[in-house]
């Protein structure tokens, strides 16, 4: 069983040190961190749908606490539990329907202050500890101040989302965290064998 590298760790590889020169041709690429959101200053329902602007095909995320939210981010990183489960998986129901379901003893994370921004602006933040997401008030893009390895870059979908954040290498830098690429989209991937894990 692999698990694929979680938004912050890519951290790891495209801000901390330069791993990610060395591996350009797999770029841009999904991460393992699933999030779920909707639209700016709308009010979270039971579920969160997204439908994929190439294939059509609808996904499902059930919001749980997160009902009644505004301007949260859910997520979760793809894992295994301590019995060998995937932490969340994607199950066809029907034709044209994909349920993206949490395991029981998985946590999705609500995350407050997802910024509310269009989408190609300059929007430079500073992010939450546990994924590497940004959060809060947008911060100066000041070059000098790209340096503090805790402010990133967010391209997020004006609607609502429910999908893999990806992440890239731009001649702007490499701290871009996108939440718009459609689950059809050919990207690359990067995972590893967790330890620990029933086989």
């Amino acid at each position: 069983m692999l698990t694929l590298l979680s938004n912050k760790e890519f951290d790891q590889r495209l801000v901390k040190t330069d791993i990610w020169k060395g591996e350009k041709w797999i770029y841009p690429i999904w991460t393992g961190t699933l999030v779920a959101f909707t639209k700016k200053n709308e009010k979270v329902d039971k579920f969160i749908e997204y439908i994929d602007p190439v294939t059509y095909i609808r996904y499902v995320f059930e919001a749980g606490d997160a009902k009644g939210e505004k301007n949260v981010v859910l997520a979760i990183n793809h894992g295994f539990t301590l019995d060998g489960k995937p932490t969340f998986t994607y199950n066809q129901d029907g034709k044209d329907t994909v349920l993206v379901q949490i395991a029981k003893e998985a946590k999705v994370d609500i995350i407050p202050n997802f910024p509310t921004i269009k989408m190609f602006a300059s929007n430079w933040f500073l992010t939450e500890n546990k994924f590497g997401i940004p959060v809060g008030r947008r911060v100066s893009s000041n070059i000098s101040l790209r340096k503090i390895q805790d402010i990133h870059h967010l391209v997020r979908n004006d609607g609502d989302f429910v999908g893999l954040l990806v992440r890239n290498h731009f001649s702007d830098g490499t701290r871009t965290v996108t939440a718009f690429n459609h689950p059809s989209c050919r990207l690359g991937a990067l995972a590893y064998k967790p330890e620990g894990v029933m086989q």
